[in-house]
């Protein structure tokens, strides 16, 4: 069973934890000397940079940063205007500590790839696919989701947001909203491809399995993060790479607040699959078809 690490989560008590890559399988195996060096050289510029701002506190042990985050008490000044240049300094900060495509067997929950001020791409990890699936969006999940997006805009929203909240649940999905914040869990059919890798050879394998997916809206002209329906119709996935199962992309971001406001969304749901105890195989239930076994002409050496 896979170690499960979560890589960001957002706290109810209003704490950013992000993980930064400096350890041990954080990186790529086809990173250069040379590269893996000006990775960690930027990695820690980076972390300098945060350690030095009000609220933000970093730990490092064994290689593995940590940084902590007070979102309200380092942005407040930055909630209730239109000045989004704070913001967006902090998100290039943290868009250096993130690795990309991390080739290893630690269960992130949800990986971010990059995090931008127009928009952030990250990927549903194992553990979060099994949470969601098992408990999904509740009402309470909902409103502090809601509730975490609605933060960057000022108490004004915040105030709005408790007494427009919805909740509903239908056959096949969750949805909450209030104003101009959403999120939504809908459970689809996924067309996947798994390809299984061992020493002497590689196995393919065809099916289709059920499994809920997400989408989160926040203030702006339809500004959300979502699951490409490309994807959601044809998913291939490498179980010996590494615990990724499917992307989720920006759509209409357009500025650094909404950006974070997702962040802040995401990271409040990340927070409670992390903390879900079960550890269901989330391939359990696929209808496979197709299964092609290759050998390989030279083994993996031992």
């Amino acid at each position: 069973m896979s170690e499960v690490r979560p890589q960001f989560t957002y706290s109810p008590d209003g704490e950013l934890s992000i993980v930064a890559g400096l350890g041990e399988g954080w990186h790529n195996e086809d990173k250069s000397p040379e590269e893996l060096a000006q990775y960690r050289s930027e990695q820690e510029q980076s972390l300098s940079e945060l350690d030095a701002q009000p609220e933000i506190e970093v730990v490092e042990v064994g290689g593995i940063a940590v940084v902590s985050i007070d979102v309200t008490g380092r942005f407040a000044h930055s909630f209730n205007n239109q000045g989004d240049s704070d913001i967006i300094s902090f998100l290039e900060s943290l868009n250096r500590l993130l690795p990309f495509h991390p080739t290893d067997q630690i269960d992130r929950v949800f990986s971010l790839d990059n995090i931008y001020d127009i928009g952030a791409t990250g990927v549903i990890n194992h553990h979060f696919q099994r949470w969601l699936d098992a408990v999904g969006i509740t009402e309470e999940a909902s409103r502090s989701t809601i509730g975490a997006m609605a933060l960057p805009f000022g108490e004004g929203f915040s105030r709005r947001i408790t007494k427009d909240f919805s909740y509903l649940v239908g056959d096949d999905y969750q949805h909450a909203n209030s104003t101009s914040w959403s999120v939504t869990a809908r459970s689809t059919v996924f067309g996947i491809e798994v390809v299984e890798e061992t020493p002497d050879s590689i196995t393919y394998k065809d099916g289709q399995v059920r499994w809920s997916y997400l989408d989160i809206s926040t203030l702006g002209s339809c500004a959300c993060w979502g699951v490409d329906g490309m994807d959601r119709s044809r998913l291939t996935i490498d179980t010996a790479e590494s615990m990724r199962l499917y992307e989720m992309g920006p759509h209409n971001v357009d500025y650094a607040r909404q950006s974070l406001s997702l962040l802040l969304g995401i990271g409040s749901l990340t927070y409670l699959a992390a903390r879900y105890l079960g550890r269901e195989d989330v391939f359990a239930d696929t209808e496979w078809g197709r299964s092609e076994t290759h050998k390989k002409t030279t083994p993996d050496t031992v």
